[in-house]
């Protein structure tokens, strides 16, 4: 991460949380996770919406997951393709 002008750069990974394991341990350490983290419920909305799963970190591959933006990415014939946030309380910004 680099500091300039006000502005804050840091270079984002994208995970599925659905097939990164790190995602689980996350939710282990963290103490606001609840159900609406966990891999079966992003699950059940994949396979009964085709809600696609996306995790935007600052931690890269390999290492510690230490913050998360939590999102899905929906494409419905009616309203388009869009990322909508999951409200994750489970967010630790850096």
């Amino acid at each position: 991460m680099r500091r300039g002008g006000g502005t804050i750069h840091a270079t984002t990974y994208t995970i599925n949380w659905l097939l990164d394991p790190r995602w689980l341990d996350f939710l282990h350490r963290h103490p606001n996770a609840s159900v609406f983290h966990s891999c079966g419920w992003i699950d059940a909305l994949q396979r009964t919406y085709g809600y696609e799963p996306l995790v935007y970190t600052t931690s890269p591959p390999g290492t510690e997951l230490r913050n998360d933006w939590v999102f899905c990415r929906i494409d419905r014939w009616q309203t388009g393709r869009r990322l909508v946030l999951c409200r994750s309380r489970t967010t630790v910004i850096l």
